[in-house]
């Protein structure tokens, strides 16, 4: 199968924190732009990051081809999303969420955009083989632990759609990051 896979972090608010990857004097509200020059997609954890005042200048100037996506684990972080969406004009990929009981994200607004919504994602942990666009890696023990569960979410993807893998942004670093995206495009993704 034909696959198009870009490779970035879920919960980017918390990828590079301890330094290495941004430089020292970058104001935060520039972070994701400089994050979007060099990787193709990142999920923002809404519930994680709306305590923090964020303006819209946090999401302007993304590339075009730069795939972001929120994830909302709850009402409040649904209508925070409805919120941005309508205030920043977000260029959004995806709303993602695993649990569609506690935020019915197809009542949402949102659900009508133009972007996609997401209810599951895939993960090693998955104890059922479910097809989905979307892949979310723990911190693995190598670059052959992550081409592993790889291969075994592509069994799974569904056919000639746009793929996202992601890194947990929390537990990864810079170097993690680029060799995983390296390792895709050895792959031939």
């Amino acid at each position: 199968m034909d696959y198009s896979i870009k490779v970035g972090v879920f919960d980017w608010q918390g990828f590079a924190c301890d330094g290495g990857f941004y430089p020292e004097d970058l104001p935060q509200e520039w972070r994701l732009q400089f994050y979007s020059n060099e990787f193709a997609t990142a999920c923002i954890d809404l519930n994680a990051w709306m305590s923090g005042e964020h303006d819209c200048e946090t999401f302007e100037d993304l590339r075009d081809s730069f795939e972001l996506s929120l994830a909302v684990r709850d009402e409040s972080a649904l209508r925070h999303a409805e919120t941005l969406s309508s205030q920043c004009q977000l260029r959004l990929h995806a709303l993602i969420n695993d649990d569609a009981e506690s935020c019915p994200l197809a009542a949402s607004p949102l659900a009508g955009s133009s972007w996609q919504c997401r209810s599951t994602l895939w993960t090693p942990a998955s104890t059922l083989a479910r097809s989905s666009s979307i892949a979310l890696l723990p911190g693995a023990q190598g670059l052959r632990q992550y081409r592993g569960w790889i291969e075994q979410w592509l069994a799974t993807a569904p056919p000639g759609d746009r793929l996202s893998l992601w890194l947990d942004g929390a537990n990864t670093d810079y170097k993690t990051l680029a060799d995983c995206r390296q390792l895709v495009e050895l792959m031939g993704f």
